[in-house]
Protein backbone atom coordinates (compact mmCIF):
# COMPACT_ATOMS: atom_id res chain seq x y z
CA UNK A 1 0.00 0.00 0.00
CA UNK A 2 2.79 2.39 0.95
CA UNK A 3 4.71 1.62 -2.24
CA UNK A 4 1.57 2.34 -4.28
CA UNK A 5 1.09 5.74 -2.59
CA UNK A 6 4.76 6.56 -3.03
CA UNK A 7 4.57 5.71 -6.72
CA UNK A 8 1.45 7.86 -7.09
CA UNK A 9 3.21 10.82 -5.48
CA UNK A 10 6.22 10.42 -7.76
CA UNK A 11 3.97 10.31 -10.83
CA UNK A 12 2.13 13.44 -9.66
CA UNK A 13 5.41 15.33 -9.18
CA UNK A 14 6.65 14.28 -12.63
CA UNK A 15 3.38 15.48 -14.19
CA UNK A 16 3.69 18.85 -12.42
CA UNK A 17 7.26 19.30 -13.60
CA UNK A 18 6.22 18.44 -17.14
CA UNK A 19 3.10 20.59 -17.36
CA UNK A 20 4.04 23.66 -15.33
CA UNK A 21 6.41 26.03 -17.22
CA UNK A 22 9.92 26.13 -15.81
CA UNK A 23 10.64 29.57 -14.39
CA UNK A 24 13.54 30.59 -12.20
CA UNK A 25 12.51 31.59 -8.70
CA UNK A 26 13.76 34.75 -7.06
CA UNK A 27 17.05 33.69 -5.50
CA UNK A 28 20.57 35.12 -5.60
CA UNK A 29 21.24 33.74 -9.09
CA UNK A 30 17.92 35.02 -10.40
CA UNK A 31 18.61 38.48 -9.02
CA UNK A 32 21.99 38.42 -10.79
CA UNK A 33 20.12 37.67 -14.00
CA UNK A 34 17.86 40.65 -13.38
CA UNK A 35 20.99 42.81 -13.18
CA UNK A 36 22.37 41.38 -16.42
CA UNK A 37 24.87 39.01 -14.82
CA UNK A 38 24.68 35.66 -16.60
CA UNK A 39 26.72 33.39 -18.84
CA UNK A 40 25.64 33.00 -22.45
CA UNK A 41 24.75 29.33 -23.15
CA UNK A 42 27.15 27.73 -25.71
CA UNK A 43 24.24 26.94 -28.06
CA UNK A 44 23.35 30.64 -28.19
CA UNK A 45 26.95 31.69 -28.74
CA UNK A 46 26.94 29.64 -31.91
CA UNK A 47 23.89 31.43 -33.34
CA UNK A 48 24.86 33.83 -36.14
CA UNK A 49 21.55 35.31 -37.33
CA UNK A 50 17.88 35.85 -36.44
CA UNK A 51 16.80 32.56 -37.94
CA UNK A 52 19.11 30.59 -35.68
CA UNK A 53 17.97 32.64 -32.68
CA UNK A 54 14.25 32.14 -33.34
CA UNK A 55 13.86 28.89 -31.33
CA UNK A 56 15.47 30.57 -28.31
CA UNK A 57 13.35 33.71 -28.63
CA UNK A 58 10.22 31.52 -28.68
CA UNK A 59 11.36 29.34 -25.76
CA UNK A 60 9.09 28.82 -22.75
CA UNK A 61 12.15 29.41 -20.54
CA UNK A 62 12.55 33.06 -19.72
CA UNK A 63 16.30 32.72 -19.24
CA UNK A 64 16.77 31.55 -22.82
CA UNK A 65 14.61 34.38 -24.17
CA UNK A 66 16.66 36.87 -22.13
CA UNK A 67 19.96 35.43 -23.37
CA UNK A 68 18.63 35.47 -26.95
CA UNK A 69 17.95 39.20 -26.61
CA UNK A 70 21.59 39.78 -25.70
CA UNK A 71 22.84 37.61 -28.53
CA UNK A 72 20.57 39.37 -31.02
CA UNK A 73 21.97 42.74 -29.94
CA UNK A 74 25.51 41.42 -30.25
CA UNK A 75 24.90 40.13 -33.77
CA UNK A 76 22.89 42.99 -35.27
CA UNK A 77 23.71 46.06 -33.18
CA UNK A 78 21.52 49.10 -34.03
CA UNK A 79 19.64 47.08 -36.69
CA UNK A 80 18.03 45.06 -33.87
CA UNK A 81 16.44 48.14 -32.24
CA UNK A 82 12.91 47.80 -33.64
CA UNK A 83 12.82 44.05 -33.06
CA UNK A 84 14.03 44.45 -29.48
CA UNK A 85 11.23 46.90 -28.75
CA UNK A 86 8.77 44.45 -30.31
CA UNK A 87 10.10 41.61 -28.16
CA UNK A 88 9.53 43.66 -25.01
CA UNK A 89 5.99 44.50 -26.11
CA UNK A 90 5.14 40.81 -26.63
CA UNK A 91 6.49 39.60 -23.30
CA UNK A 92 3.74 38.61 -20.83
CA UNK A 93 3.11 40.79 -17.78
CA UNK A 94 4.58 39.32 -14.62
CA UNK A 95 1.92 39.18 -11.91
CA UNK A 96 3.80 37.48 -9.11
CA UNK A 97 6.38 38.82 -6.65
CA UNK A 98 8.35 35.61 -7.31
CA UNK A 99 9.33 36.79 -10.80
CA UNK A 100 11.16 39.66 -12.47
CA UNK A 101 10.62 40.79 -16.11
CA UNK A 102 14.03 39.50 -17.19
CA UNK A 103 13.50 39.80 -20.93
CA UNK A 104 12.21 43.38 -20.79
CA UNK A 105 15.04 44.48 -18.52
CA UNK A 106 17.59 42.93 -20.88
CA UNK A 107 15.97 44.71 -23.83
CA UNK A 108 16.40 48.05 -22.05
CA UNK A 109 20.01 47.23 -21.16
CA UNK A 110 20.87 46.39 -24.75
CA UNK A 111 19.11 49.45 -26.18
CA UNK A 112 21.03 51.60 -23.69
CA UNK A 113 24.34 49.89 -24.48
CA UNK A 114 24.20 50.26 -28.28
CA UNK A 115 24.76 53.84 -29.47
CA UNK A 116 22.77 55.32 -32.31
CA UNK A 117 19.54 57.04 -33.27
CA UNK A 118 17.76 53.71 -33.84
CA UNK A 119 18.32 52.39 -30.33
CA UNK A 120 17.58 55.76 -28.74
CA UNK A 121 14.30 55.96 -30.66
CA UNK A 122 13.42 52.42 -29.56
CA UNK A 123 14.09 53.33 -25.93
CA UNK A 124 11.90 56.42 -26.20
CA UNK A 125 9.21 54.35 -27.94
CA UNK A 126 9.28 51.74 -25.17
CA UNK A 127 9.05 54.53 -22.59
CA UNK A 128 6.04 55.99 -24.39
CA UNK A 129 4.43 52.54 -24.47
CA UNK A 130 4.64 52.35 -20.69
CA UNK A 131 3.62 55.97 -20.14
CA UNK A 132 0.46 55.30 -22.14
CA UNK A 133 -0.40 52.53 -19.63
CA UNK A 134 -0.11 54.74 -16.55
CA UNK A 135 -3.88 54.71 -16.14
CA UNK A 136 -3.75 50.95 -15.50
CA UNK A 137 -1.70 51.28 -12.32
CA UNK A 138 -4.68 51.72 -10.00
CA UNK A 139 -6.74 49.08 -11.80
CA UNK A 140 -4.01 46.46 -12.05
CA UNK A 141 -1.82 46.47 -8.94
CA UNK A 142 0.23 43.47 -10.07
CA UNK A 143 1.13 45.21 -13.33
CA UNK A 144 2.27 48.28 -11.40
CA UNK A 145 4.40 46.36 -8.93
CA UNK A 146 5.96 43.62 -11.04
CA UNK A 147 6.15 45.11 -14.53
CA UNK A 148 5.70 48.88 -14.70
CA UNK A 149 7.93 49.63 -11.71
CA UNK A 150 11.04 47.57 -12.56
CA UNK A 151 10.92 48.30 -16.30
CA UNK A 152 10.27 52.04 -15.94
CA UNK A 153 12.96 52.32 -13.27
CA UNK A 154 15.45 50.73 -15.67
CA UNK A 155 14.25 52.93 -18.54
CA UNK A 156 14.81 56.04 -16.44
CA UNK A 157 18.31 54.82 -15.59
CA UNK A 158 18.95 54.48 -19.32
CA UNK A 159 17.62 57.98 -19.96
CA UNK A 160 19.86 59.36 -17.22
CA UNK A 161 22.89 57.93 -19.02
CA UNK A 162 21.66 59.61 -22.23
CA UNK A 163 20.69 62.92 -20.63
CA UNK A 164 22.73 64.86 -23.21
CA UNK A 165 20.22 63.85 -25.90
CA UNK A 166 17.69 66.49 -26.95
CA UNK A 167 15.26 63.72 -27.91
CA UNK A 168 15.46 62.30 -24.38
CA UNK A 169 14.98 65.79 -22.93
CA UNK A 170 11.84 66.38 -25.01
CA UNK A 171 10.43 63.00 -24.10
CA UNK A 172 11.06 63.27 -20.35
CA UNK A 173 10.04 66.95 -20.21
CA UNK A 174 6.50 66.14 -21.37
CA UNK A 175 6.17 63.67 -18.52
CA UNK A 176 7.88 65.80 -15.84
CA UNK A 177 5.59 68.75 -16.54
CA UNK A 178 2.43 66.66 -16.78
CA UNK A 179 -0.47 66.87 -14.35
CA UNK A 180 0.07 63.26 -13.29
CA UNK A 181 3.55 64.11 -12.00
CA UNK A 182 2.61 67.44 -10.41
CA UNK A 183 -0.38 66.05 -8.50
CA UNK A 184 0.28 63.76 -5.57
CA UNK A 185 -1.39 60.35 -5.48
CA UNK A 186 -1.77 59.71 -9.21
CA UNK A 187 1.59 57.99 -9.68
CA UNK A 188 4.13 56.42 -7.29
CA UNK A 189 6.29 59.01 -5.55
CA UNK A 190 9.52 57.17 -6.42
CA UNK A 191 8.52 57.42 -10.09
CA UNK A 192 7.75 61.13 -9.85
CA UNK A 193 11.12 61.84 -8.22
CA UNK A 194 13.08 59.71 -10.67
CA UNK A 195 11.41 61.43 -13.64
CA UNK A 196 12.47 64.78 -12.21
CA UNK A 197 16.02 63.54 -11.63
CA UNK A 198 16.36 62.70 -15.31
CA UNK A 199 14.64 65.93 -16.34
CA UNK A 200 16.91 68.13 -14.19
CA UNK A 201 20.02 66.34 -15.45
CA UNK A 202 18.97 66.75 -19.09
CA UNK A 203 17.81 70.32 -18.51
CA UNK A 204 21.10 71.59 -17.05
CA UNK A 205 23.11 69.90 -19.82
CA UNK A 206 20.84 71.44 -22.47
CA UNK A 207 21.24 74.88 -20.87
CA UNK A 208 24.92 74.83 -21.79
CA UNK A 209 26.54 73.83 -18.49
CA UNK A 210 29.65 72.20 -19.93
CA UNK A 211 31.55 71.00 -16.88
CA UNK A 212 30.28 68.82 -14.04
CA UNK A 213 30.94 71.66 -11.58
CA UNK A 214 28.81 74.05 -13.67
CA UNK A 215 26.04 71.46 -13.72
CA UNK A 216 26.14 71.15 -9.92
CA UNK A 217 25.91 74.95 -9.58
CA UNK A 218 22.83 75.00 -11.81
CA UNK A 219 21.32 72.14 -9.84
CA UNK A 220 21.85 74.15 -6.66
CA UNK A 221 19.86 76.98 -8.25
CA UNK A 222 17.06 74.49 -8.99
CA UNK A 223 17.25 73.30 -5.37
CA UNK A 224 17.08 76.87 -4.08
CA UNK A 225 14.07 77.63 -6.29
CA UNK A 226 12.23 74.61 -4.86
CA UNK A 227 13.21 75.42 -1.27
CA UNK A 228 11.91 78.98 -1.64
CA UNK A 229 8.40 77.50 -1.83
CA UNK A 230 8.71 76.22 1.74
CA UNK A 231 6.55 75.34 3.62
CA UNK A 232 5.34 72.65 1.26
CA UNK A 233 3.61 69.33 1.80
CA UNK A 234 5.33 65.99 1.99
CA UNK A 235 5.91 64.70 -1.55
CA UNK A 236 4.27 67.76 -3.07
CA UNK A 237 5.81 68.87 -6.36
CA UNK A 238 8.26 71.34 -4.72
CA UNK A 239 9.35 68.55 -2.38
CA UNK A 240 9.82 66.17 -5.32
CA UNK A 241 11.92 68.79 -7.14
CA UNK A 242 14.10 69.40 -4.08
CA UNK A 243 14.64 65.67 -3.52
CA UNK A 244 15.49 65.18 -7.19
CA UNK A 245 18.00 68.03 -7.23
CA UNK A 246 19.73 66.72 -4.09
CA UNK A 247 19.85 63.21 -5.56
CA UNK A 248 21.44 64.30 -8.84
CA UNK A 249 23.97 66.50 -7.02
CA UNK A 250 24.88 63.58 -4.77
CA UNK A 251 25.76 61.43 -7.77
CA UNK A 252 28.76 63.63 -8.47
CA UNK A 253 32.09 62.77 -6.93
CA UNK A 254 33.95 64.59 -4.12
CA UNK A 255 36.29 66.24 -6.65
CA UNK A 256 33.48 67.98 -8.51
CA UNK A 257 31.59 68.83 -5.33
CA UNK A 258 34.79 70.20 -3.79
CA UNK A 259 35.25 72.61 -6.69
CA UNK A 260 31.71 73.94 -6.23
CA UNK A 261 32.15 74.16 -2.45
CA UNK A 262 35.22 76.34 -3.00
CA UNK A 263 33.26 78.60 -5.36
CA UNK A 264 30.55 79.05 -2.72
CA UNK A 265 33.14 79.76 -0.03
CA UNK A 266 34.77 82.38 -2.24
CA UNK A 267 31.43 84.13 -2.76
CA UNK A 268 30.80 84.08 0.98
CA UNK A 269 34.28 85.28 1.93
CA UNK A 270 34.36 88.04 -0.69
CA UNK A 271 30.84 89.12 0.37
CA UNK A 272 29.85 89.42 -3.29
CA UNK A 273 26.37 88.26 -2.28
CA UNK A 274 25.81 91.83 -1.07
CA UNK A 275 25.32 92.80 -4.73
CA UNK A 276 22.29 90.51 -5.08
CA UNK A 277 18.69 91.73 -4.89
CA UNK A 278 18.21 90.11 -1.49
CA UNK A 279 21.65 89.81 0.20
CA UNK A 280 20.32 88.11 3.34
CA UNK A 281 18.46 85.43 1.40
CA UNK A 282 21.43 84.87 -0.91
CA UNK A 283 23.75 84.51 2.09
CA UNK A 284 21.42 81.92 3.63
CA UNK A 285 21.31 79.97 0.37
CA UNK A 286 25.09 80.03 0.02
CA UNK A 287 25.71 78.78 3.55
CA UNK A 288 23.01 76.08 3.29
CA UNK A 289 24.29 74.93 -0.10
CA UNK A 290 27.85 74.76 1.19
CA UNK A 291 26.79 72.79 4.26
CA UNK A 292 24.89 70.36 2.03
CA UNK A 293 27.88 69.84 -0.28
CA UNK A 294 30.21 69.30 2.65
CA UNK A 295 27.88 66.67 4.06
CA UNK A 296 27.66 64.83 0.72
CA UNK A 297 31.46 64.89 0.38
CA UNK A 298 31.82 63.44 3.89
CA UNK A 299 29.26 60.76 3.10
CA UNK A 300 31.17 59.78 -0.05
CA UNK A 301 34.46 59.56 1.81
CA UNK A 302 33.00 57.69 4.78
CA UNK A 303 31.35 55.14 2.51
CA UNK A 304 34.62 54.48 0.69
CA UNK A 305 33.52 56.32 -2.46
CA UNK A 306 36.50 58.64 -2.48
CA UNK A 307 36.59 58.65 -6.27
CA UNK A 308 33.14 57.66 -7.57
CA UNK A 309 32.55 58.22 -11.24
CA UNK A 310 30.87 61.55 -11.70
CA UNK A 311 27.61 61.20 -13.58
Amino acid sequence: MRSTRKAAIIVRVVIMLTVIPCYARVDSEYMKWSGGEFEMPPSLKQAQDRLQLEPFMQSSQEFLRMAAVRRLAQIEGPKAAALLRGIAAKEPVNRSPDYVPLVKLEVVRQLERIPGVETESALIGLWQDYWSKRGDLHKDVAFGLYDFSPVCSRLLDAFYSKANSKAVLRSIERVALSEEISRQGLLPDWFRQKVWEVYLKAKVIDSGAASDADQVEMLLLELNAADRQWPFGYMSLPHIKALAARSVISRHGPGTLGVVEQRLSQEIDSRSYLNSNDPQKRYMELTENRAFLRKVIRDHLNSGRANPQSQ
